[in-house]
């Protein structure tokens, strides 16, 4: 385990905090309650 911390955890807070939606194609960002969220999906195949 690294030392470093979660980018997605202050990506979500800053997000939170600041009344945004968070776009990402990462569905990790799910687990973050309260965010609002659009997860993205690829190109269509």
């Amino acid at each position: 385990m690294n030392d470093l911390p979660d980018i997605n955890v202050w990506l979500a807070a800053f997000a939170i905090s600041s009344q945004c939606r968070l776009v990402s194609f990462d569905g990790d960002f799910n687990r973050f309650a309260g965010l609002d969220f659009l997860h993205l999906s690829g190109p269509p195949t």
